[in-house]
């Protein structure tokens, strides 16, 4: 009987499907090993059933041939790409409706969180409609070790996210997150920014559309080679952050109210 209920919880768990977003740009020296690690782990030290979703978001350099390549060799890893930028939110939501699996993940091609960094929050996803990970709350994980100039600007975010928009959740912009398919796509509809603040606007708007939220602390670290120059940085999301505040405070206050705890089941590990 041991043996029989063993095989029934093995199949469940094969049931399970996921599909893993990887969005990308000029990812030449990064997406073999990114590639590599993602397909171990989940072919190797899962039993689930997975896709890996490549959103080339029209590079311009190698990343076409090398993903090609990968996807010749593995009918597990499809590749979407487009010849005009999209920006990181549109190559996810375009991902997102061509995903074919229960559950639908996107993480970074940096490693900056590893691949296995998804069994954290795959054991939530049953009970919750998003689990996000995060790189603020640690609940005795080390803590991540990165650039003062970096820290600072990710604590400041979150301060001033939470400050702003009433949210319970320290570290919207990680961009290292679980949904089950259903809650993204509706989420993905209701989505307005493509850039900076993406993942920022998807948690407001899951939280005002009473889909469950759990924040889960993961083992991340700081990798060099950003495209971004940290200035530039700030003043883009701060300008898309205040955007999107009056656009959901002052432009449509009457259709925003805090959301009460009976509606929101929203708790940080």
């Amino acid at each position: 009987l041991y043996i029989i209920a063993a095989e029934i919880v093995g199949m469940q768990e094969r049931n399970h499907g996921i599909s893993i977003i990887i969005p990308i740009y000029n990812e030449e020296r990064r997406i073999a090993k990114c590639i590599e690690r993602t397909v171990d782990y989940f072919r190797n030290h899962t039993n689930w059933d997975f896709e890996i979703v490549i959103a080339n978001d029209a590079s311009n350099d190698k990343t076409a041939d090398i993903i090609e390549s990968f996807s010749r060799a593995d009918n597990s890893i499809r590749i979407l790409s487009w010849p005009i930028r999209q920006g990181k939110g549109l190559s996810i939501k375009k991902a997102a409706f061509s995903a074919t699996k229960q559950y639908v993940g996107y993480m970074d091609a940096d490693l900056a969180a590893e691949p296995c960094e998804f069994e954290r929050l795959i054991k939530f996803i049953d009970d919750y409609d998003i689990v996000i990970g995060s790189r603020l709350v640690r609940e005795g994980l080390p803590p991540v070790e990165r650039p003062i100039s970096r820290s600072f600007l990710s604590h400041s975010y979150s301060l001033l996210f939470r400050a702003l928009f009433m949210v319970p959740i320290c570290d919207p912009q990680c961009g290292f997150k679980l949904f089950k398919r259903q809650a993204l796509l509706d989420l993905c509809n209701h989505i307005n920014n493509n850039a900076y603040v993406f993942d920022s606007e998807l948690v407001i708007k899951a939280i005002k559309l009473g889909y469950r939220v759990r924040e889960v602390p993961i083992n991340w670290r700081h990798i060099g080679g950003s495209k971004i120059h940290a200035a530039n940085q700030i003043i883009a999301m701060g300008g898309d952050m205040f955007s999107l505040w009056y656009n959901m405070h002052g432009g449509h206050r009457s259709q925003l109210k805090r959301i009460s705890e009976r509606h929101l089941d929203v708790q940080n590990q």
